[in-house]
């Protein structure tokens, strides 16, 4: 790898009920230190999402330069972003369904060149992020999904 990138995996643990469009798939995502401390910068450079259940489901990444802690994020169910939360969000980040690799048992979304400035508030160390469905996914398992970021610091 490159000197100066950083690839960090992300647990990502989904109910294994059907979800509807517009639910949060898992919990809150706390991606710790991906910048360098507090009030790092950088770059969100590329997105892997790996789905063991082969659902290759529509999804939004939505990522937040500060903790949007007066939303509660619920999972399997609809995910309303308080107002005050709308200003954390440094971008949104569309997982097109017809975008996936297939194989046999699973699908894997990739997207690069996303070069999304990141700029992490005041004292903040930590990127927050969260999986929306925009379909109706069925997960096999908490394990099937994993998020991998490939950033790089300022």
């Amino acid at each position: 790898m490159e000197p100066g990138l950083k690839s960090i995996i992300v647990a990502v643990a989904p109910d294994t009920d059907i979800y509807a469009s517009g639910d949060l798939i898992g919990e809150k995502l706390t991606i710790s230190n991906p910048l360098g401390g507090s009030g790092g910068k950088g770059r969100l450079l590329s997105i892997v999402l790996a789905d063991r259940a082969k659902n290759s489901a529509a999804i939004d990444l939505i990522l937040f330069d500060a903790n949007p802690s007066a939303t509660t994020f619920t999972d399997n169910g609809p995910l309303t972003i308080v107002d005050a939360d709308l200003s954390r969000i440094c971008g949104v980040i569309p997982i097109v369904a017809n975008d996936y690799a297939e194989f046999v048992d699973n699908t894997v979304f990739c997207l690069y060149n996303i070069n999304l400035g990141i700029a992490l508030r005041g004292s903040t160390k930590d990127l927050y992020a969260c999986l929306v469905s925009r379909g109706t996914p069925t997960f096999a398992a908490t394990t099937d999904l994993q998020l991998i970021l490939t950033l790089t610091q300022n």
